[in-house]
């Protein structure tokens, strides 16, 4: 395709539009400047290889590399790619071992279709995505500490405002914190609790990705337009899943459920029916009740919000790198006892 062959310029350094004029960096550093459109920047990120075998094989191969460049972006993208692995993986699992649920489950009774905790929710896939939750959550911890280094610097070279710095702090340091939950799903699955369940999935995976994914926007010095339009959609299918899923879980008439699973109940809400009790029922009027949002909507959102998050890595805005330099320091102190008799620590050379 002649949009992805991109064309380079000889041009100063002090020209490029993207430096402050400002910034301490030197100007008239004379280099070639690799030019590219818009679809140039697209055909050429949906060629590279996954972010996650990328960081795979530098971890393996290229870890004490001297001046070493580190694009933060692609530990984000590899932590929603080991996600989104985890995701397919465990439904493959679910529909070879444990089909039924598929069919009947207590979040379709809720919300009327199947979200994409179902693949999650039982034994065995259970047991294969907990190690992977956990290598999710820690790239992901990876990027918002790389992200935040990265903000500070931009700062300093007057690149960055001081509102977006403390907007992308408190991003990376609220989706941090939830990463260290994520493999919380996988222990409270809507068999323990389903209110609470289904309120992890929104507050702490759905809103802080999406708030971490605007906080990278607010970064960016320049935004293209698929990026923009790319950032709409998630945010308004991000938003639209939280909003939905609260009004559907808060509009279920549990009592009404608990009756029919036992009619013997007695209302007292610590002693109700277990999710077996409900699950016999079949598809019983009283348990798949018409959910509050139309399903429809539902899963628009629901499914949209995950299909930008497969496509994110095609239209993060483009972003600085990090030069990553690595010396080791030995030899810091000795200790010297020239008496014999009491020593003192003292700086080596």
């Amino acid at each position: 395709m002649a949009c992805c062959e991109p064309k380079k310029d000889m041009r100063s350094f002090s020209d490029k539009k993207d430096i402050d004029e400002e910034s301490p960096i030197l100007p008239q550093i004379e280099e070639a400047v690799e030019t590219r459109t818009e679809c140039q920047i697209h055909c050429q990120r949906i060629r590279q290889r996954p972010a996650s075998l990328e960081l795979l094989y530098s971890a393996t191969f290229d870890l004490g590399n001297p001046d070493r460049t580190v694009h933060v972006e692609r530990y984000l993208q590899a932590c929603l790619e080991i996600f989104i692995f985890t995701a397919v993986m465990s439904w493959l699992i679910t529909w070879a071992f444990n089909p039924g649920i598929i069919g009947r489950n207590l979040l379709y009774d809720i919300v009327g279709y199947n979200n994409i905790c179902v693949g999650f929710d039982t034994s065995p896939a259970r047991y294969f995505a907990v190690p992977f939750m956990v290598l999710t959550t820690y790239v992901g911890i990876r990027y918002c500490m790389l992200d935040s280094v990265r903000a500070n610097q931009l700062y300093k070279v007057g690149r960055l405002k001081k509102s977006r710095l403390l907007f992308s702090r408190f991003s990376n340091f609220i989706f941090a914190c939830c990463l260290l939950f994520w493999p919380m799903l996988l222990v409270v699955t809507p068999d323990v609790n389903a209110s609470m369940h289904t309120n992890m999935f929104l507050f702490i995976m759905i809103m802080p990705v999406t708030l971490a994914t605007m906080a990278n926007f607010a970064e960016a010095e320049h935004l293209m337009t698929g990026s923009v339009i790319w950032l709409c959609v998630f945010c308004m299918c991000g938003v639209g899943l939280i909003v939905g899923g609260v009004i559907d879980f808060n509009g279920y008439d549990w009592p009404r459920c608990f009756k029919a699973a036992d009619p013997s109940w007695n209302g007292d809400m610590t002693e109700k029916p277990g999710v077996e009790a409900i699950l016999r029922l079949g598809h019983n009027p009283a348990c798949a009740q018409e959910p509050a949002v139309p399903w429809q909507l539902l899963a628009t959102f629901d499914y949209g919000w995950f299909l930008c998050l497969f496509l994110s890595p095609i239209f993060y805005p483009v972003a600085s790198a990090l030069k990553v330099d690595i010396e080791l320091s030995i030899n810091q102190f000795r200790y010297i006892d020239p008496l014999g008799t009491k020593g003192q620590l003292q700086e080596g050379e």
